[in-house]
Formats: C-alpha cells, sequence, structure tokens
C-alpha cells in the first residue's frame, strides 16, 4: 500500500510541490500573520517555497494580501519577511 504525499501551492510562484517543501505562513486567532515551522500551527494558512525570491513574489503581487484577507503594513511586511528568512536558514 503506497502512502500519498500531501502537495501544497505557493502563493509566491504558484508552484506545487509536496507539503514538507515549503514553509506555512498562518493567520493567527489574533490576525496576526506567522511563520509555522511546525507546519501544525491553528489558523488559517498559506505555503510559500523555502527561498526569499517566492516571498518577494507574493509580496509584489499581494498574495498574502488576498490569502489573509487584510492589508499589511511595511512593518508587518517587514518582520514577517525577517522570521521567514530566519526559518529558511534553520533549515540550510
Amino acid at each position: 500500500m503506497d502512502k500519498r504525499i500531501p502537495v501544497r501551492t505557493c502563493i509566491g510562484c504558484n508552484g506545487s510541490g509536496p507539503k514538507k517543501d515549503l514553509l506555512r505562513l498562518v493567520r493567527q486567532i489574533d490576525g496576526s500573520v506567522a511563520v509555522d515551522t511546525s507546519g501544525c500551527m491553528n489558523g488559517r494558512g498559506a505555503y510559500i517555497c523555502r527561498n526569499m525570491t517566492c516571498f518577494e513574489a507574493a509580496v509584489r503581487r499581494k498574495a498574502l494580501n488576498r490569502t489573509f484577507g487584510r492589508m499589511f503594513t511595511a512593518e508587518e511586511t517587514d518582520a514577517l519577511r525577517n522570521g521567514f528568512e530566519q526559518a529558511v536558514r534553520s533549515v540550510e
């Protein structure tokens, strides 16, 4: 019996890949968005490839705003960018 591998779509490049190869962003109950390195936090989630090119594409295309249903300030985007960079570096 073969086991199915969950596939998710990156909101930056619209490419698909195995769930474990993407980083999850999650909107928490208080409305803030954080990087979910464990992949199991509660809340609305979205996936991005583990590279800054896809993150920047998501910001440029306003995919974060659409996905999470709110506008991000420059400070919030910078904080999310820093958290994403740290998560990418910790895996490498």
